[in-house]
């Protein structure tokens, strides 16, 4: 019995050396790069952890963009750090909800030097959350300390999805004209490039209308009350969908909840979703190539500098 438990342990020691060792080379024997598959079921999640632990922006972060791909890709987080000149970082993953940033910020994910958070969204993010976040194992994947980070990577260890984030990487990881891109610039932004894109006609149709609006309106109560506890600003940005979607019916919806928003958050509301974006920047539904989310995103900036909010505009 005795052997044969010596003999599981050498076992199971050799694969976790001849995982790490495949994986340190993979990385380029960099041992940040570590796939995070202990972090998140999420993929981009994953990539987003890994991309803030390298990232200087993540540490010094002052603006903090958070939501999913509507800020992901809809939101140039150059731009908000050129006009603005605050440290920038978008910690938007495809899925995002608003109950995992408030879970950020108590969590500790978050760091202290953030002073205003911007919530972009569109109907698409009504509703529960779809993935799974270890807070703790992603705390620790940001850490600074080799020995915490390491440890929690090999606590949480799991071969099967640790190869499949390996894969996904290889895959997605330098890809620009696609969805499922995780090459997220120094910011963490991800804006669609429109030169070879492979717009699917599946998603060009698709809208969300106001269901889950009662979901996220109750998750974002709760985390404008914990920015308060932190004196952190939280703006909230209703985004444009492509004009010929909208038609009267989710037009008139989109109003009732634009009042909804604003009865509740004020002046912290910025309302964009009549904002006129022809459709070819659009390369879906609610998706926006770069040169719409640029335009956007300094639609948005001039409404912030009208509402004083606190940022000192270099222009």
């Amino acid at each position: 019995m005795k052997r044969l438990l010596l003999k599981s342990s050498l076992l199971l020691v050799t694969v976790l050396v001849v995982v790490m060792a495949r994986a340190f080379v993979m990385s380029n024997f960099d041992l940040s790069n570590f796939p995070r598959n202990n972090v998140s079921n999420s993929a981009c999640f994953r990539a987003k952890i890994d991309h803030a632990s390298r990232t200087p922006e993540s540490k010094a972060c002052t603006f903090l963009i958070s939501g999913s791909s509507m800020s992901l890709n809809n939101i140039s987080g150059k731009i908000i750090r050129n006009r603005s000149g605050e440290h920038v970082y978008n910690f938007s993953s495809w899925n995002l909800k608003p109950q995992q940033t408030l879970k950020f910020l108590k969590s500790g994910i978050i760091g202290t030097n953030v002073k205003i958070i911007l919530l972009a969204f569109n109907n698409d993010d009504f509703g529960k959350a779809e993935f799974t976040v270890d807070y703790g194992a992603a705390v620790d994947a940001l850490s600074d300390n080799f020995l915490t980070k390491y440890w929690t990577f090999i606590k949480t260890f799991n071969i099967t999805t640790f190869f499949e984030d390996i894969e996904y990487r290889t895959k997605f990881a330098h890809l620009t004209n696609t969805y499922e891109s995780v090459d997220f610039d120094e910011t963490g932004s991800r804006t669609l490039d429109r030169a070879g894109f492979n717009i699917s006609r599946k998603r060009w149709g698709l809208f969300s209308d106001s269901t889950g609006f009662s979901v996220f309106l109750t998750d974002t109560k709760k985390l404008h009350t914990e920015c308060e506890k932190h004196n952190i600003k939280l703006y909230l940005v209703y985004l444009p969908t492509r004009p010929d979607l909208l038609g009267k019916k989710y037009a008139d919806q989109n109003s009732a909840i634009s009042r909804e928003l604003k009865d509740n958050f004020g002046n912290c509301f910025i309302e964009l979703w009549e904002s006129k974006i022809i459709g070819e920047n659009y390369c879906d539904g609610t998706h926006l190539f770069t040169e719409g989310a640029e335009y956007l995103t300094n639609v948005m900036m001039d409404s912030l500098q009208v509402r004083k909010c606190g940022i000192s505009f270099t222009q």
